[in-house]
């Protein structure tokens, strides 16, 4: 039994030890909780009837309480409180028992178990009045209510008559039944993953989204041990581009979540030293690919995102020596086929073959975690492809392509490939900076 009781403290005292799993706690909820509510009236209705509220949070965070108001006339002596997810899922009750008379005010009852509240999402908080004679507002929510990260939207009281446990769902005169979450909230985790890529003059830093993140900031030093100063606050995405960055000075990045409750621990260090650097998906030939038979006009290519922002200032394909065509034209496109720049690309058979590159006009800028292609016609067929390349996922850093990115599509050149044919690679590529 010592041993035990060693252990448990041991893996507490290491628990506290962890940067980010000790955070301080608060509770929000919509009201105080402290004073009876104000207008309100004791309705007489005696009907069997759940009342409740539909609620959002902007962060995540737990919900182990929920409150109600019981006036002290009302005689029941036995009270269920229900959470729901806004499609009528029941996720958690816990049950009361009181005494009539005197015994009233606000009443707070434990939940089992405790539900873990995904931001930005709506609930239902209910509870069950067996004989009817709930605290009443009308007009309350009329235009909606909001107190700190937690929100009501308008008509967000909500009734059912039937028995307990009854979803509710309907609405009367904008009304507000005074019950409440009581949410457990906590600065947002630490993130994970930094990650920082060099550019001209330039590195972009990404990393993973942390939970209950609101906004992030990036701190930068010349040293690993620091002193690391501010440089980007207020950020909404997980990547940034540092433009005050100086080739062959060496950078160490760090992250911080933040939100309404207070401030992550920094992340892990990510070091970089910036200089003129060109991305691409393949560093080596192409190695079981073959030229295709086929003598359509084709349009080849390959959805592709970076996790970083950056620029696109050329693609690259790979040209068969049997190819019988001397002009290639390039295209750059968003995800909805949008065309956003070209380059035209004049060559001769035999020879000049392998890799060719083909600059943009113009150069265009990308967005992190965001859809693009890249493509060129092949007026006359004889593309090089590759079956079954694209299966699953494939990543060179900071870019990836997903399952099945491999794309194309006949007809006029310019033509905005979406078609996937086995997993092909047809081995074009963009040529990404950080910039």
């Amino acid at each position: 039994m010592k041993r035990i009781e060693m252990l448990s403290s041991l893996l507490c005292v290491l628990l506290l030890c962890v940067p980010g799993l000790a955070r301080a706690q608060t509770t929000a909820s919509l009201w105080s909780g402290t004073t009876a509510p104000s207008p309100a009236q004791l309705d007489s209705d005696i009907t069997p009837v759940e009342v409740g509220v539909r609620f959002q949070s902007s962060a995540s965070g737990v919900l182990d309480k929920v409150r109600f108001y019981r006036d002290p006339l009302v005689p029941l002596s036995r009270c269920e409180v229900h959470v729901w997810s806004a499609s009528g899922a029941l996720l958690a009750t816990s049950v009361w028992v009181g005494e009539g008379g005197p015994h009233g005010g606000w009443v707070t009852l434990d939940l089992y178990p405790d539900i873990p509240l995904a931001a930005d999402t709506e609930y239902v908080v209910s509870y069950f009045a067996p004989q009817g004679r709930y605290t009443v507002t009308e007009d309350f929510f009329a235009s909606g209510y909001s107190a700190g990260v937690l929100s009501v939207p308008a008509s967000g009281g909500v009734y059912a008559y039937g028995p307990s446990g009854t979803f509710p769902t309907e609405t009367w005169n904008n009304s507000n039944y005074w019950v409440e979450p009581l949410v457990k909230m906590s600065p947002p985790e630490t993130p994970l993953f930094a990650r920082a890529y060099p550019g001209n003059n330039a590195a972009a830093v990404r990393w993973d989204a942390a939970s209950g993140a609101r906004t992030y900031s990036v701190l930068r030093a010349t040293a690993e041990a620091g002193p690391y100063q501010q440089v980007a606050s207020g950020l909404t995405r997980t990547a940034w581009l540092d433009t005050s960055a100086t080739n062959g000075v060496a950078y160490f990045y760090q992250v911080r979540a933040s939100n309404t409750y207070g401030t992550s621990a920094a992340s892990y260090r990510a070091p970089v030293t910036p200089a003129p650097t060109a991305y691409r998906l393949w560093q080596t030939p192409p190695s079981g690919v073959f030229a295709s038979d086929d003598t359509a006009g084709v349009e080849l290519g390959v959805r592709f995102k970076s996790e970083v922002p950056g620029i696109i200032d050329a693609v690259r394909f790979y040209r068969d020596p049997g190819a019988p065509l001397e002009e290639r034209v390039v295209h750059l496109w968003d995800a909805q086929g949008v065309l956003l720049a070209t380059g035209i690309f004049v060559g001769e058979g035999g020879p000049g073959s392998g890799w060719q590159t083909v600059d943009l006009y113009p150069d265009v800028a990308v967005q992190e975690n965001t859809p693009y292609t890249v493509s060129y016609y092949a007026p006359a067929g004889g593309y090089t492809v590759a079956s079954q390349a694209f299966v699953i996922p494939y990543y060179a850093q900071p870019l990836h392509v997903e399952a099945d990115g491999g794309v194309f599509a006949y007809g006029p050149e310019g033509t905005f490939p979406t078609l996937s044919w086995e997993s092909s690679n047809y081995w074009v590529e963009p040529v990404f900076r950080v910039r």
